[in-house]
């Protein structure tokens, strides 16, 4: 049932060709039309089963019609076996989708009585995919890996069930920014909001395929906010500097400078010191000539006064302060005090605060921007607004509250704010309403001299 009929022919011999078969209707058997099959005039069967069993049918054979001699033709019975298809669903694991990026998929059964109904009976899609017919599709906005079981019934009701998982990863390219299945060696893939395998340097194919930069790491390879190197393995592997400085993945902007400093250094000394070599081999074997031994002099002078320039300018740095030749960010000890400044005072003023505003925005990935923004105070929604990420403007503490007199308790906690962020949301099944906001100013001011 369900699969196409391999063919048979029947054949007939005597009578007076050519011969002629038919399915005629008889008492007690089956016509082959209505189990799905066809009996062409020269004998053979076709098409495809719609009903399982043991059938008879009848099928009659004419020769060349003679008037007047009935025996041109032969009436006999025959036995037909169909077998049913077991119901099950065919489709095996679902393929994983991206963040923001179209996603469609097509449920599939075998057996029973189609036409087929499909449902969800537990779990839940991906975030922006639904269901229809036996067919998932939409735009998913959220990652993660995503468990729920399908029920698939026929048009006599039976039933069957099955699990299924959908992962939605985040927007991927290759290193090289071509589309992420398709990356070639040396090329791994990345994702765009800055959790990457390798340092990112396509922002525009990010920005275009919906992804967004989050966390310390720009896309671009630019320097974070804390002055590191973006995060990401290094492509080769960069051997130390002379004096043990490594070039790796978590390191600074100072750390990268040490070590070209120190390279440039040591390469420098060494370089003065095999023209020392070269010079003093031609003074030794100039047996001499005048000439010779003149330019070697020139190259043992020059040699030696690079030197004495290359190690004096490292010993002038290091007594004015070690810092400059240690290449560190300087700091001061928690709780010590400079002696030519004031104490630090707390008061600020309205130009050092340079709080501007917040703008929130429904969307986790600054989508869907709130017509109004935020100002220095408490503001006081009429309904409660969907929060899903924030943008600050300047220096700004903002604090989200879910009642309105900016109050919180531990079954409804607020959410502070304290710089720009893509994901606000207190639940992890979604975004938290808020209708409260407190915009306050998180500066100090510069301590004068004495």
């Amino acid at each position: 049932m369900g699969e196409p009929y391999q063919g048979f022919t029947f054949g007939a011999d005597g009578g007076i060709a050519p011969y002629t078969f038919t399915n005629p209707e008889t008492t007690g058997r089956s016509n082959l039309s209505d189990l799905g099959l066809q009996l062409s005039a020269n004998g053979k069967i076709t098409g495809t089963p719609i009903k399982s069993g043991s059938f008879s049918f009848s099928v009659r054979v004419t020769g060349d019609p003679v008037a007047g001699f009935p025996l041109n033709g032969v009436f006999t019975s025959f036995k037909i076996e169909v077998g049913s298809v077991p119901f099950e669903i065919t489709t095996g694991n679902l393929s994983s989708g991206q963040l923001n990026t179209p996603y469609g998929a097509t449920l599939s059964a075998h057996g029973g009585t189609p036409p087929y109904s499909w449902s969800m009976v537990s779990g839940a899609l991906p975030n922006g995919l639904n269901l229809s017919g036996g067919t998932i599709s939409g735009t998913p906005i959220k990652e993660g890996n995503f468990s729920f079981t399908m029920l698939v019934k026929d048009t006599k009701g039976t039933e069957l069930a099955k699990p299924f998982l959908i992962s939605i990863e985040k927007s991927c390219q290759c290193s090289d920014g071509t589309p992420c299945g398709s990356c070639k060696a040396g090329s791994p893939p990345l994702y765009c909001d800055g959790t990457t395998k390798t340092l990112i340097n396509n922002q525009a194919s990010c920005q275009s395929s919906g992804g967004q930069t989050g966390g310390d790491t720009p896309p671009g390879g630019g320097l974070t906010s804390s002055g590191k190197i973006p995060t990401g393995k290094l492509e080769v592997n960069w051997p130390n500097s002379p004096m043990g400085t490594a070039l790796n993945d978590n390191g600074k902007l100072t750390d990268l400078i040490k070590y070209l400093y120190e390279w440039g250094i040591s390469l420098g000394g060494f370089a003065a010191f095999i023209a020392l070599i070269i010079a003093g081999f031609q003074y030794l074997t100039s047996a001499g000539n005048a000439g010779k031994m003149s330019d070697a002099m020139s190259r043992i002078r020059s040699a030696g006064l690079g030197l004495v320039l290359l190690f004096g300018s490292f010993l002038i740095l290091n007594t004015i302060n070690p810092q400059l030749t240690e290449l560190k960010m300087p700091t001061l000890t928690p709780g010590e005090k400079a002696e030519d400044l004031k104490s630090v005072s707390v008061e600020t003023t309205e130009e050092e605060t340079n709080c501007k505003g917040a703008t929130l925005y429904s969307g986790t990935y600054y989508e869907n921007p709130d017509s109004s923004p935020i100002l220095l105070g408490k503001t006081i929604f009429s309904t409660k607004r969907e929060v899903g990420s924030v943008k600050l403007n300047g220096n700004c503490q903002l604090v989200l509250y879910q009642f309105s007199d900016c109050t919180e308790n531990a079954d409804s906690p607020s959410a502070p704010v304290s710089g720009n962020t893509p994901d606000v949301g207190l639940n992890s099944g979604g975004n938290t309403l808020f209708k409260c906001a407190k915009l306050t100013a998180s500066s100090f001011t510069i301590p004068q001299p004495k």
